[in-house]
């Protein structure tokens, strides 16, 4: 678990593996090597992981290694997203902060609820929707603001954050939906929300 036994394991298979390049259990080598440069520190060990593990599994994409490599290769480099929001914030503001990675864009949808008939219903005590009413409400319901927000390329491979201003300027609650899809499509499964209560009411 040191940081310096890692290293030198590190740099003791970056020696070895070279002369077994020809066995096919050296691709688990090149997956082992690919996973202790993903858990350092380096600005680029994301970027020098996924090129080890796409090493490893186009030497040998049917072995046990070449499969581990390839699937360390598309997990580093797959899309990944979350969202947070203030509670309550005046109109205009940067309320939305994303986190985001391996995405060029996402688009968001802002629906008016009613906060009092939100808080008498709900019975789980969260002003966030579930996954059924988040469902419904994207189906059933005409949004009042939809927007397209271009994100930062993230070429290694980490999250970063972006803050959004949503285009909304009546006073009001909203449920604020994103996905990486114009149509909204697979936005169920993810069930990605936030609430915004828009108001001059704000505590500084």
């Amino acid at each position: 678990d040191e940081d310096d036994d890692r290293a030198a394991i590190e740099a003791d298979l970056e020696r070895r593996l070279p002369a077994f390049r020809g066995v096919a259990w050296w691709a688990a080598g090149m997956a082992q090597l690919a996973e202790l440069v993903q858990e350092t520190d380096d600005a680029d060990s994301l970027v020098r992981a996924r090129d080890l593990a796409l090493q490893g599994a186009a030497a040998y994409p049917e072995s046990i290694g070449g499969r581990r490599c390839a699937h360390l290769a598309a997990a580093i480099a797959a899309p990944d997203y979350s969202l947070e929001s203030m509670t309550a914030d005046g109109a205009g503001r940067r309320s939305l902060l994303v986190t985001h990675k391996n995405l060029t864009s996402l688009s968001f949808r802002a629906y008016e609820t009613d906060l009092a008939r939100r808080v008498e219903t709900a019975r789980d005590y969260n002003l966030l929707p579930n996954a059924d009413e988040l469902r419904a409400l994207t189906r059933s319901k005409q949004p009042v603001a939809s927007w397209k927000v271009d994100v930062p390329a993230t070429p290694d491979y980490r999250s970063h954050r972006t803050f959004v201003t949503p285009p909304v300027t009546k006073a009001g609650f909203y449920v604020i939906v994103a996905s990486p899809r114009a149509d909204f499509k697979g936005v169920d499964s993810r069930g990605l929300a936030a609430v915004l209560n828009v108001t001059d009411l704000v505590l500084v």
